[in-house]
């Protein structure tokens, strides 16, 4: 399932339609600061080369899920599948 602006046709998310706890919403859809920040980063292992992360959050290579492990050297968190 793909959803669109109806106004300028951007992207808003893709994928399996939303119908749990979590939705993911591309953050170029907002216009204003949306109160939330990243937890975790996923696919890290898929980022370009010169993508730096230079945060401390925990960094999954693939898919978080429930029995997904951050790399060593970061917190882990409960996953959520």
């Amino acid at each position: 399932m793909k959803a669109f602006c109806v106004s300028c046709g951007s992207s808003l998310f893709g994928g399996d339609w939303p119908e749990g706890d979590e939705v993911s919403i591309r953050m170029g859809a907002f216009d204003d600061d949306p109160g939330i920040r990243p937890q975790y980063h996923t696919f890290v292992n898929d980022r370009a080369a010169w993508d730096e992360i230079t945060d401390n959050l925990p960094q999954y290579p693939f898919a978080l899920t429930k029995s997904a492990r951050p790399f060593p050297g970061h917190v882990e968190r409960e996953a959520r599948d």
